[in-house]
């Protein structure tokens, strides 16, 4: 069983193991793929996470593709979820 403590719609999302977080600063960072193939580190704020995803609120844009590079996997921004 599980207890919703707060819920949202239309948000961005990205797997928390695609977050790196500067332990001293505490500024989060994602790798994203630009148009030209190269990979590009970002900063971002999040919002809401649970177990598995965090919320992006800025730094992140619907249609980019972040890039997970120790899984060589691409996660797509298109559209929400709930988090």
């Amino acid at each position: 069983a599980s207890i919703v403590v707060e819920e949202v719609d239309n948000v961005l999302i990205v797997p928390n193991w695609a977050i790196r977080l500067e332990r001293e600063t505490g500024n989060a960072y994602v790798n994203l793929m630009q148009n030209d193939g190269t990979v590009t580190e970002v900063a971002v704020e999040t919002g809401l996470r649970n177990e598995q995803f965090s919320e992006v609120t800025a730094g992140v844009n619907p249609g980019d593709v972040v890039v997970i590079t120790n899984e060589r996997e691409v996660f797509s921004f298109f559209g929400g979820g709930e988090g």
